[in-house]
């Protein structure tokens, strides 16, 4: 059948409508995906965020190596800017605009990330002159260091930074536990025993807790006492604490105390550790036994072993020892911070510094640093320290 003029105006109609709602539609899209705002910009912006965060991570650690190695193997192994930037070129991180931008300024953008070259060769304010300055390290492996950095943790990182005279007495599994042998007070009554009257103290740095943290020996922590002057009665965790700060104050009057806290209490990080503690000294038999599994790795049953010991099973005789010591370790750390308070010490926490996330790079399991977690943290102490003493 013949079509007629209208029949065939409405047909050019629809079709011009299709055609228009299409490019409204394509704009649209095309707008979604390369606007200003749109997916290919905000991958971009990521993308240079990340590459900005890499950047700056490699500026810091030049910077932090060169601090120490002023302290240790002289100033021709230092790095220097452009032997960073010859690094980052290398490794494809830096644009050629960036490299000639940074040929007259120290300070460039990547994404948001703002990064300053010029500390690698300058450093950060933070060094402080404290030569001929006695400085007592008192505390358990945090301070004394394990595997590759035993003995050449905090104390000696410090001592790079500063050139203070560290004597570093603290050592790995001690508790604030008093009934145990290896214990904070033992450590005290040594350094009384074998001073001579003569040797000048100038600073005290305290920690302590960890392990009472992850096993307590069934001592109570305590509450510490703020209505009195004298160490909180009874025999617990926290009076044993007081106890090491009262006979420090006798012993060394007016000379700062400060306790560093380096304890990792994020749930995910002691989760990881109390899970690595099981795959190393258990059998997965007997794990599997106890569980009535049959996996043929701890990694299988990561995720079950996790939740058994978060919540615990009686009738296995498990107890929930994730919650028991991330309880443990958040009242404890807060009657640390009530008894400094108590007795007017100093309290640096360096624990926020410390992510789950950066675990491998900081740390060589959950709980101990490694050389970049030491490297990194301890201008943290020495800016502390700077406020205490200036």
């Amino acid at each position: 059948m013949k079509k007629t003029f209208n029949q065939k105006g409405i047909t050019l109609i629809a079709l011009v409508v299709t055609i228009v709602v299409l490019l409204i539609l394509a704009a649209t899209s095309i707008s979604m995906l390369v606007g200003e705002n749109g997916i290919i910009k905000k991958a971009d912006d990521a993308k240079e965020n990340t590459r900005g965060g890499d950047v700056k991570e490699t500026v810091e650690m030049a910077a932090n190596e060169n601090k120490l190695i002023d302290y240790t193997n002289g100033i021709e192994n230092k790095k220097s800017k452009q032997d960073v930037i010859d690094e980052l070129s290398a490794d494809g991180k830096l644009t050629e605009d960036e490299i000639e931008k940074l040929k007259t300024e120290d300070i460039i953008t990547i994404g948001d990330i703002e990064i300053d070259f010029g500390v690698i060769e300058n450093g950060e304010n933070v060094e402080i002159d404290l030569s001929g300055k006695n400085f007592i390290w008192i505390g358990d492996s945090l301070m004394r260091g394990i595997n590759e950095n035993l003995d050449n943790a905090f104390p000696e990182y410090f001592a790079r930074l500063t050139n203070a005279n560290c004597l570093n007495v603290s050592a790995s599994g001690a508790k604030i536990n008093d009934d145990v042998n290896n214990n904070l007070m033992q450590q005290v009554d040594e350094l009384i025993s074998q001073s001579t009257g003569n040797e000048q103290v100038d600073f005290i740095v305290l920690n302590g807790g960890g392990n009472d943290i992850f096993n307590s020996d069934g001592k109570e922590i305590g509450t510490v006492d703020m209505s009195t002057n004298e160490v909180t009665q009874g025999d617990t965790l926290i009076s044993n604490f007081e106890e090491v700060i009262k006979k420090l104050k006798e012993n060394a009057p007016n000379v700062p105390i400060m306790y560093l806290n380096a304890y990792n209490i994020d749930l995910e990080a002691i989760e990881m550790l109390v899970y690595t503690d099981v795959k190393t000294y258990y059998e997965l038999s007997y794990i599997n036994n106890l569980l009535g599994t049959n996996a043929t790795s701890f990694e299988e049953i990561k995720d079950k072993i996790i939740q058994v010991l978060t919540e615990g099973d009686s009738s296995k005789g498990i107890e929930p020892k994730i919650t028991n010591v991330k309880n443990n370790g958040e009242e404890l750390i807060q009657q640390i911070k009530n008894a400094c308070n108590k007795w007017d010490i100093e309290y640096c926490d360096i624990s926020n510094y410390i992510s789950i996330e950066e675990n491998e790079h900081y740390q060589s399991d959950y709980m101990h640093f490694n050389s970049n977690g030491y490297t990194e943290l301890t201008p943290y102490i020495v800016e502390k320290v700077k406020e205490i003493l200036f």
